[in-house]
């Protein structure tokens, strides 16, 4: 049945019991299969199909090469591998108001219906799986694929090139940004972006650092191969009571240079200068220096281990089993020659 004021276009086909609304335009091969049912105010441009059974609203407007009720993917495997096809027997409806642009389609489903709501506005080269329904007022642009059961709720907007897994739901009011990858329900009014999509706040940040990730990767692997070289270090040093001395350098010791280092009297003044606390019998003395015994700075690790020695016999005047301890955070050098000048100063003979 055919509506008042229809106009059909040349080679257009029309099936047996096709229903067609007033003022419908009809380009020229267009198709209509059999049993399709179509409001009033319908356009379709050329080469638009509209499959059997299928239900079209008013004001519906299909550009070219749009098909509609196309058999959904739905296929089983056998038992020798090849693939047996899952006849899809549902339909699909688009309700008033709505757009497709070209070469879009909107499969119809396996049970049942895949169905487009009011209003809803789909961009070229789009896949509609077989039972998703698109929500009302929705926008959906070009190249985006959504797999079987996809449900999207009221405005919901996805860029260019989204992808979903199907199955999920994407609540009222999402936003889902270009090249995202839909693995799961996305909550009301959300913002994701990002395959597998996060949200877009914090992909923002992660695709900020992500050029600077082998920069990073070869900071933490030098910073590794340090700690790997203290650990080892710590390890070799032979205890002393029972503990194992930790000194490093301070700067203040080298204020008026490095070959002066030896002068008791400095080690006096610049050890008073020191913040000090008690600690499990130790005097804790903190500072940092970094050096090698065959280094550049070879002066310096002799100069730290004389200091070393002048501390321990320093700390050698309070009672008990007070030690000092001289944190750092520079190489295993200076610890070295921390640990060297201490036994140096226990080895001494006493006077």
């Amino acid at each position: 049945m055919v509506g008042d004021n229809c106009s059909i276009g040349p080679f257009a086909t029309v099936g047996e019991r096709v229903r067609l609304g007033r003022n419908a335009v009809v380009h020229p091969h267009v198709v209509l299969y059999e049993g399709a049912e179509i409001g009033d105010d319908f356009l379709a441009h050329s080469h638009a199909s509209v499959r059997e059974f299928c239900r079209i609203g008013n004001r519906v407007i299909l550009q070219n090469g749009v098909v509609v009720g196309g058999d959904g993917f739905g296929f089983a495997k056998r038992e020798d591998g090849s693939q047996h096809k899952i006849v899809q027997s549902g339909i699909t409806v688009i309700e008033d108001d709505v757009e497709v642009q070209s070469l879009t389609s909107l499969d119809r489903a396996t049970v049942g219906e895949t169905r487009i709501k009011r209003g809803a506005k789909i961009d070229s080269l789009v896949q509609v799986g077989h039972a998703c329904v698109v929500g009302e007022d929705n926008i959906i642009c070009a190249q985006t694929g959504l797999a079987g059961s996809t449900v999207l709720e009221r405005n919901v907007l996805l860029a260019g090139q989204v992808g979903s897994s199907g199955h999920l739901t994407v609540h009222e009011g999402a936003t889902v940004y270009a090249q995202s990858g839909i693995g799961g329900d996305v909550a009301a009014g959300a913002r994701i972006s990002g395959s597998p999509a996060f949200a877009a706040t914090q992909w923002l940040r992660a695709i900020t650092a992500l050029p600077k990730l082998p920069e990073l990767l070869k900071t933490l692997r030098e910073l590794k191969k340090r700690v790997d070289e203290r650990e080892r270090h710590a390890e070799s040093t032979p205890p002393v009571d029972g503990r194992r001395p930790v000194a490093y350098l301070n700067e203040p010791f080298s204020i008026a240079g490095r070959s002066r280092l030896a002068d008791p009297g400095r080690v006096s003044r610049a050890s008073r200068a020191f913040p000090a606390r008690e600690d499990t019998g130790h005097r804790s003395l903190f500072g940092s220096a970094r050096i090698t015994e065959d280094g550049p700075m070879h002066e310096y690790y002799q100069s730290a281990r004389t200091l070393a020695r002048l501390l321990t016999e320093w700390s050698n005047q309070f009672p008990g089993t007070h030690r000092f301890v001289v944190c750092s955070g520079g190489g295993p050098g200076i610890m070295e020659a921390a640990n060297r000048g201490a036994r140096d100063a226990d080895e001494r003979p006493s006077a």
